[in-house]
C-alpha cells in the first residue's frame, strides 16, 4: 500500500519523481522542466477526478491529455469526450472545471504550460485526502459509505445532464457528506441500539459540523460543496433538518446525496439496523418520491439504477505529518 504521498526515485535518473495518493487516484509527477510539468495518472474503472481552472494562474495551463491505456471520458461544462490508450487530445477549452472519469481501468498524462503538482496536487488536493484520512480514524464504514455516495451521485447528477462544474462540487460534497461526523463521540456515533433524544440532537448537529470544517479550509471548491454537506438531511416536506428547508430551497446537489445516502443506508449492515434488499429500498425511496425527497432526483435514480455496481472499498488512509 502506498502511503499518502511518497518521493521514489525513477529507475534510470538521479532526480526524484513525487508521488501522491489522493483517494484512489494515483498521480506521478514525471518531469518538471522550464515550468512545463508532464503528470501522469492512474484511474480504476469509475474513479472520478477533477482539476479547476482557477487552481492554476493561467486558466489554459493544459497543453495536452494523452490516454496511454484504457478508455478515459473527459468532461468540461456540458461536452464530453472520450480517449482511447493512444489518443491525444489539444482541444482543451478554459472556461469550465475539467472532470475526469475512468470508463475502464485507465492511465493517462496530461502536460502542462505552468508548475501545478505541488500547488494542486499536494496542497490543495491533499487537503481531501487528509479529509478522508479523518474520517477513517473515526468510523471506517462512514469513510467506505462516503466513497460509494460519491460515486452514485455522480451517476445521478450526470443522468440530469449536469455540467462539469457542477458535477465536481457535487462529488467533493458526496464525498464529504458525513464529515461533520469527526467531531460526533464514538460512543453515539456506533451505538448499537436506538439513540436517546439527547443523544439524537448531539447526532443531528453533524452537517452543521461538516459544513463548517469545509468552509474553514479556506479553499473555494470546498466552501462550495459545505452547502450539499449542511443539507444533505433537510426533506422535500421540509421535516428535515437542521433548518426544516423545503422544496427548491434545498439545493439540488443536497438532493441528490439525500437519496443516494439513503439508499446506500438501507442496503448496508449497520450496527444498529439490518440491511434491506436493493429492490426493499428502492421501493422505499419511490414509496417517498415527493415527500421525504425530490420528485425528479428519485427518477434520475430509478433511471440508473440498473447501473449500479458494488463499489469497492476505498485505500486505507494515513495521516499526514
Amino acid at each position: 500500500m502506498m502511503k499518502p504521498m511518497e518521493l521514489m526515485t525513477a529507475p534510470n535518473e538521479q532526480q526524484k519523481i513525487k508521488k501522491v495518493l489522493i483517494l484512489n487516484t494515483e498521480i506521478t509527477l514525471q518531469s518538471s522542466v522550464n515550468g512545463v510539468e508532464v503528470i501522469h495518472f492512474k484511474l480504476g474503472k469509475g474513479d472520478i477526478f477533477s482539476n479547476s481552472p482557477d487552481w492554476a494562474t493561467n486558466p489554459d495551463f493544459l497543453r495536452s491529455i494523452t490516454s496511454l491505456k484504457g478508455s478515459l471520458e473527459i468532461h468540461i461544462g456540458h461536452e464530453k469526450m472520450t480517449i482511447n490508450g493512444g489518443d491525444t487530445t489539444t482541444n482543451i477549452p478554459s472556461f469550465s472545471p475539467i472532470r475526469f472519469k475512468a470508463i475502464t481501468n485507465c492511465e493517462f498524462l496530461i502536460v502542462t504550460s505552468e508548475p501545478i503538482f505541488e500547488e494542486i496536487y499536494v496542497a490543495k488536493g491533499m487537503k481531501i485526502h487528509q479529509l478522508a484520512a479523518d474520517i477513517e480514524e473515526k468510523d471506517g464504514y462512514t469513510l467506505n459509505h462516503c466513497s460509494r455516495i460519491q460515486r452514485l451521485s455522480d451517476l445521478v447528477g450526470d443522468k440530469l445532464g449536469l455540467p462539469s462544474d457542477e458535477l465536481i462540487t457535487l462529488t467533493y460534497g458526496a464525498f464529504l457528506h458525513d464529515i461533520g461526523k469527526v467531531k460526533i463521540p464514538l460512543k453515539i456515533l456506533q451505538k448499537p441500539g436506538k439513540l436517546t433524544s439527547a443523544e439524537w440532537k448531539v447526532m443531528k448537529k453533524h452537517p452543521l459540523y461538516g459544513a463548517e470544517l469545509l468552509r474553514e479550509t479556506g479553499f473555494d471548491y470546498l466552501t462550495k460543496a459545505s452547502l450539499i454537506v449542511e443539507q444533505h438531511h433537510e426533506r422535500w416536506d421540509g421535516k428535515g433538518y437542521p433548518y426544516g428547508l423545503k422544496g427548491e430551497e434545498i439545493s439540488l446537489g443536497a438532493s441528490i446525496v439525500s437519496v443516494v445516502d439513503a439508499y446506500d443506508a438501507m442496503v448496508s449492515n449497520r450496527v444498529y439496523c439490518p440491511s434491506l434488499s436493493k429492490e426493499e429500498a428502492l421501493e422505499e425511496i419511490v414509496r417517498n418520491r415527493g415527500t421525504m425527497y425530490r420528485p425528479e432526483i428519485v427518477d434520475a435514480f430509478v433511471a440508473v439504477y440498473d447501473q449500479l455496481e458494488i463499489i469497492s472499498p476505498l485505500t486505507k488512509y494515513k495521516k499526514i505529518n
